[in-house]
This record gives C-alpha cells, structure tokens and sequence, in this order.
C-alpha cells in the first residue's frame, strides 16, 4: 500500500486533490530507505513463477466483488473492456457508466488490486509519458472474468460512447494529446502527438470483429518458431512470449506481445555477457531507428541496460527471399523481379543515406513482405563509420560493399551469377529454377 510522507507540503496536495472534482498531482511516497534499514534486494531476478497464476487472479476477483460496492464491481467492468487505459480515460469511463465525477469508486478499483502499471505501447515512443497518461491493465484472468459479468450490450455501448468523445478530445484537451491508437487503423497521428493507449483487441473480438494477420498461426510460423522450453524466458520487458527461435545461433528471437495485444520480435544475445550483448543490440536499434520502417521493420522498445538486454522490432509476415527464389521460382516473372530489384535497390540507397552499412547483405536477410521487401540482420550494420562488434577484426564493410551485394541478390533475381556468400561459398543460380546449393537458413 502507497504511503504519502508525512510532511505539510505532500498532505496539502493530497487534501487539494481530493477535494477538486478532478486533477492530478505527483505526490512524494514514503520512502522506508530513509528512515530505516532498506530491504536486502533479492539475489535472483524473479522468474516466471512471479507472475500470478490464473486461479490467483480468479481468487482476487472474488475477493474484490465480496468487498466493493456493486457500483464499483461494474465500473471495473467496463474499465476491463477498454484496458489497458490511463486515469483521465478511467474518468471517462466512469463517467459515462454512472454519471459520477467524483473518484470513489474508481479508488475502489485501485485499492482492489486489479490494475498494474504496464509499459506505454510502442508508438508512443522511447520518451516517458507523464504521470497521468501511464496506462494501466488488468491481468488476463481478472480481464476475462469481469468482461463476463456484464451484458455485452453495455460494454458495446460503453466502448462507443468513449470512442466518439476521444474523437472530439484528442489534440484538443492536455488529458489526450492523442488519438486512441490501433495497430491496424489507417489514419495517422498529427505532427508531435502521441497515442496513450491502444483498443483492446480481446473486446474487439468479442464484438464479432475478425482477427488481426499473426506470424502465430501462418504455416511459415509452425516450422521457422518452436514451443517455448523450459530453459526459455517467460516474460521480457512488457513482452510475454508465445514462440521461440532456434537454440544455436548467437541471435534467439523470440515471438511475443505485449499489453495491448501488439506482436514483436523480441531478440536477445543469451551466449554473451551483457555489455557486449548490449553493444551488439544497440547498433541494431540504431539501424532500425534511421530506416524507420523503409524497407526494414520499425522498431519498437530497446531494453539495453536490463539484466538480459533486448531488443524489439515489428513483426511482420513474409519469407525470406532465398526461400521463395528456391521453393516458388514459377513467381519470378521478369516484371516481379524488377518490382522487387527496385525496391532492394531503395533500401541500400536509404540505408547509405543514413550513414550505414549493412554487413550481411544477402538473399538470406532481405524478406518478401506482400509487395515489399524488408532487410534484417542489422546488428550487423557500420554505423558512421564505426564497425559493428560482430565485425571487428574483420573488414569494415563500406556503402560501396553493399552495392556489390545488390549486384549479386539482382543476378539471383534475374537469371544467374553468385548471389550468396554462405560459409564462403557462392552460391548459383538460374533464372526459372531454384537457386542451385542452397540451404536454409536464419536472418
């Protein structure tokens, strides 16, 4: 439970607070360290077994509906049907279920201890939001179990009510510097604002909406992402994770989503001491920063100075493209391959703009994404002039390097040549058949 300290200054606040109709303040807790003997810090970092099991949520609710008001039990309802969500829009919330704008009942949800704070989507950016816009949400077990206890008609008419008045808030109040965001929505958000929270897609598909595309249930997910183990992570930063790469390579990417439903490639470096994983990561959130979504997934959070640094980056559907020049060469027509040469071509272009270079620019790490290509495997990239740790000793691999390796990945395309160092052997191959041998492989 929160304490305030017991100075004048922080109760003043909290009396003015509480006295208002509505408004925020940043209140200083009681800080034990300062009084007293600070608790040893655990000697592990705690694991998944942390994480309150489904029953323990289950038992929380309960617990909460025999001792809050009825009023207070609905209002957590509808606030489960628009999670994860900050105050202002629990305001709103409340507001529109009951017409109240005091925050009794809204404390009553608080003190339950069904919300925790959860990481900002990653539209939002790297910066911290203010206090008031920190989205909160309930666990899974609790979500689910209180969107049962109302009729779906009000939460329909709820969602709606609060979708309309965002729209006529957004942009135009200091409580919603921005819209209600949707990883699938094709409108765009103005110069200089920033989502606050996304739809909750649990509710979304309750109301009959279809699903989203998920690298979870396409056939190219089933064979290149395996089962979690038991020697794999549960959780990292806000993700929890649902697939796994292969054990064996330096890079484990993991497939997993966050709070708001919003699916990532995750990727740590288990085999390497942290700061030099955390080096390795960085010049790979760096690259991605600079492409920007241009030919290359967008990325989303970077987690360099935890315990296990991560990186994660947009997960996106498509194939590789040595594996679709190797199993579909009946698709390579010749305007396909131009539509496609150009495209890779644009990619080193931006990336050189940028003041990069990548380093392993292959059929392997570029991927057919719809009528786009994606380049990964940037960790490997030179970056000002400054090599990437994966290649030091090594040649420092220069803009003029990738314009080499686009000849090579465009004679692949167009009919022949080497178009793939692997373990430094060309590879060959002909226009109309399979490239000659290939093997699979992970960007």
């Amino acid at each position: 439970m929160p304490v305030l300290e017991p100075d004048a200054g922080p109760l003043a606040d909290w009396a003015r607070l509480i006295a208002s109709a509505s408004g925020t303040a940043v209140l200083p807790l009681l800080d034990p360290g300062r009084g007293g003997p600070r608790p040893a810090p655990a000697t592990t970092v705690p694991g998944p077994t942390a994480t309150p099991a489904p029953a323990d949520e289950l038992s929380r609710v309960q617990r909460f509906r025999d001792a809050a008001s009825p009023e207070a039990y609905r209002l957590a309802a509808h606030l489960a049907a628009v999670a994860p969500l900050p105050v202002p829009v629990m305001r709103m919330v409340q507001k529109a279920v009951d017409g109240r704008t005091d925050t009794g009942r809204l404390a009553e949800v608080f003190l339950g201890g069904l919300m925790r704070p959860v990481a900002p989507p990653a539209s939002a950016g790297p910066d911290p939001l203010p206090p008031e816009h920190r989205p909160f949400a309930f666990a899974d077990a609790a979500q689910r179990a209180l969107l049962g206890a109302v009729p779906l008609s009000e939460l329909v008419a709820t969602s709606r009510l609060i979708g309309r008045r965002l729209e006529q808030l957004a942009g135009r109040s200091p409580d919603f510097p921005a819209w209600l965001a949707h990883t699938a929505g094709s409108d765009q958000l103005p110069p200089g604002a920033r989502p606050f929270t996304a739809v909750e897609q649990r509710l979304a598909s309750r109301l009959g909406a279809p699903p989203q595309p998920s690298v979870f249930t396409t056939p190219a997910a089933a064979v290149q992402w395996r089962r979690l183990e038991p020697r794999d992570p549960q959780v990292i930063g806000p993700y929890r994770l649902r697939r796994a790469g292969p054990w064996g390579a330096r890079v484990v990417p993991y497939l997993g989503r966050d709070a708001y439903g919003e699916e990532a490639v995750v990727t740590v470096l288990p085999g390497l001491p942290a700061p030099q994983a955390a080096a390795l990561l960085g010049v790979q959130a760096e690259a991605l920063r600079r492409m920007d979504g241009r030919h290359a997934p967008r990325l989303l959070r970077a987690g360099l100075d935890e315990d296990v640094p991560w990186v994660s980056e947009e997960a996106f559907l498509g194939q590789r493209l040595h594996d679709v020049l190797f199993g579909d060469a009946d698709r390579w027509e010749g305007h396909t391959a131009l539509a496609f040469a150009r495209r890779i071509a644009d990619a080193v272009r931006v990336c050189a703009a940028e003041g990069m270079a990548h380093g392993d620019l292959t059929v392997h790490t570029v991927h057919v994404v719809g009528e786009d290509i994606f380049v990964t495997g940037w960790s490997s990239a030179c970056i000002d002039r400054v090599p990437s740790p994966s290649s030091l000793g090594h040649h420092r691999p220069t803009p003029e390097d990738n314009v080499g390796d686009l000849g090579d990945i465009l004679l692949c395309l167009g009919g022949g040549g080497r178009c793939m160092r692997t373990a430094g052997t060309p590879m060959t191959c002909r226009a109309g058949a399979a490239p000659r041998g290939s093997r699979s492989g992970t960007s």
